[in-house]
């Protein structure tokens, strides 16, 4: 879902020719991903049980 959230943001929307060109918005992606699951992660150990 991230991947495609990126790509309509740095404007790849209905230009999409080939699967090479989401190589940008899946490396944008994978970088909120991580940022997000590191996050989550956080707090979940800087909660009151972890």
């Amino acid at each position: 879902m991230f991947v495609l959230v990126a790509a309509v943001a740095l404007g790849y929307s209905r230009r999409v020719a080939r699967l090479a060109q989401l190589g940008r918005p899946a490396c944008v992606a994978l970088t909120f991903t991580v940022i997000f699951a590191g996050g989550l992660a956080l707090l979940r150990f800087a909660g009151p049980g972890g």
